[in-house]
């Protein structure tokens, strides 16, 4: 149920068009050459690191359509849920609280679990930290790792998580040899070190090569991309700050449970636990004490720096949370606790049903009826789905200043138009751009910017005060005119530009073909009104 749950979630994901058509360049044999979706890239290649996961959508949806990207998501979640509840297992967690700390994770990070590259991290997170947990008995199996860690370095750039769980399971296992007296060089050491060495080899076995290993460390540098809404750091607070609380409860609880294991190891009786816990002796103890410490460590600092790694950050640090609840219940013979943990991720899933059936039941006003995967997805609801229709049935074509949000989205189902920026941000737009582009879209620059860059369309939604300075500007000052404008976009052309002459005509003569009858209406009324103080349009012969 809570899978369903979670599966239901509509979310707008401009991600997942960008993904697609990224994976219509994989297998056009774009990849790894200069760009060709933006006017502004002068040439450089987009480093998609996230081009298999690309590929594997666009193969889907070509071959089953719609339902077939739908069914992919459940299937995404699903396994997501399975290697959690493995994982937990793995730590000697009880079947029924493993199963209740699974449901509230995903209930958890639920606004994160959209279809998109990312969650193909999500799912080989637990995947590969369960990896890690079992190699404990048999230090060989930590080579399953590898393959892992071959197709991760290829789906989503979140790949150099798993080389750092890699290289804290090594550090992990050295200073737990090193305390315990015993050889500092065991099997064990010597296998997660050369694991970790193996990895990073493979990691270079893309495309990109040694850049894709390079690339996300150049990310972390303090660069204006970290104001992008999804990398800012979590005490920026959002309109729903709700998930953020609650993730920062779950933040506290866990420190404090971490700590008062760490204090406990040192007791005898604590000893005696933490052995029986873990079926081994006090170097495995110590050396699962160490890592749970490590991760917890790095997990905190990535959610904290930036809001887009709080899923990645949530995996990684259940089934330390797992460990210490299952470590305290043990102390306190609390047995019940399991039970009171389901109720509360049953009465989060009551919440959440009831929004859900409305939603999915109710009309959508003014707009083309949805499909259930563009409704899951809110397409007619965020992104221009129908200024998209109206863009390819007149032909329309050109250098365009688009709203971020929707860069991925114009090029998959327009893709005679070239964008300015938008989500691909770093990889493969410069700083330069990106500011010249936020001038331009809080109208801080000279209009002329717009003549100088050869943009002759404009396309942004239609809420918002900051975006209508642009559009007052264009329309005021230059050779400007609204075309098309329905509830979710605005379109305008440089009515002058020449290739836009036959467009004019067909606006003039009401020839112009509109996807519903509410943007016709729209657009031919502010049409009528721009008329009024545009005395230099005519219609060409």
């Amino acid at each position: 149920m809570t899978i369903v749950a979670v599966w239901l979630n509509p979310r707008p994901v401009g991600d997942l068009f960008i993904a697609l058509a990224g994976g219509e360049d994989v297998a056009a044999g774009r990849l790894t050459r200069p760009d060709t979706w933006s006017f502004v890239t002068q040439g450089a290649c987009w480093i998609n690191q996230n081009w298999g996961s690309g590929f594997i959508l666009y193969l889907v949806n070509r071959g089953f359509g719609y339902a077939g990207l739908l069914i992919l998501k459940f299937a995404l979640i699903s396994g997501c849920a399975f290697f959690i509840i493995l994982l937990m297992r793995s730590r000697q967690i009880p079947h029924v609280l493993s199963v209740v700390l699974a449901s509230l994770c995903l209930l958890g990070i639920s606004r994160y679990l959209d279809l998109r590259p990312n969650l193909f991290s999500l799912l080989i997170v637990p995947l590969f930290v369960w990896i890690i947990f079992i190699s404990r008995e048999k230090p060989g199996l930590l080579w399953w790792s590898i393959p892992a860690e071959a197709i991760w370095a290829n789906v989503h750039g979140g790949f150099v998580l798993g080389l750092a769980l890699l290289l804290a399971w090594a550090a992990a296992s050295l200073l737990a040899s090193i305390c315990d007296r015993r050889k500092v060089i065991n099997k064990s050491t010597i296998t997660a070190i050369v694991v970790f060495m193996a990895a990073c080899m493979v990691a270079c076995l893309s495309p990109f090569g040694l850049t894709n290993l390079v690339f996300p460390f150049d990310m972390l540098k303090p660069t204006i991309w970290k104001g992008v809404r999804e990398w800012r750091p979590i005490w920026i607070p959002e309109k729903d700050p709700v998930s953020i609380y609650v993730f920062i409860g779950f933040l506290l609880t866990l420190h404090s449970l971490l700590f008062a294991r760490f204090v406990h190891y040192g007791c005898p009786r604590g000893n005696r636990i933490e052995k029986a816990a873990e079926n081994g002796g006090k170097e495995q103890s110590l050396r699962m004490l160490i890592f749970d410490i490590l991760v917890v460590a790095a997990s905190t600092t990535m959610a904290v720096s930036s809001k887009r790694f709080i899923p990645l950050s949530t995996l990684l640090m259940l089934p330390v949370w797992g460990g210490q609840i299952r470590w305290a219940i043990s102390l306190a013979k609390w047995r019940a606790f399991p039970w009171y943990a389901n109720g509360l991720a049953l009465v989060a899933l009551a919440a959440m049903i009831p929004d859900h059936f409305r939603y999915y039941s109710a009309p959508e006003p003014n707009a083309t009826q949805s499909t259930f995967f563009e409704k899951m997805h809110r397409v007619n609801f965020r992104f221009p789905a129908d200024l998209a229709a109206f863009v390819n049935a007149n032909s329309i074509s050109g250098n365009m200043l688009n709203f971020w949000d929707w860069e991925g989205f114009l090029r998959w189902k327009c893709p005679r138009i070239k964008v300015f920026v938008g989500g691909r941000a770093q990889q493969v737009y410069t700083e330069e751009a990106c500011m010249t582009y936020l001038d331009l879209l809080y109208g801080k620059c000279d209009i002329g910017k717009l003549e100088e860059y050869g943009i002759r369309l404009i396309a942004l939604p239609t809420i918002g005060k900051e975006y209508r300075r642009i559009v007052e500007k264009a329309v005021n000052e230059k050779s400007w005119i609204v075309i098309y404008e329905d509830a979710i976009s605005i379109l305008l052309i440089d009515y002058r530009w020449a290739p836009f002459q036959s467009i004019v005509g067909k606006a003039i003569e009401k020839k112009l073909l509109f996807p519903n009858a509410f943007a016709q209406t729209k657009s031919i009324e502010i049409w009528n009104s721009c008329l009024k103080y545009k005395t230099d349009i005519v219609c060409p012969k």
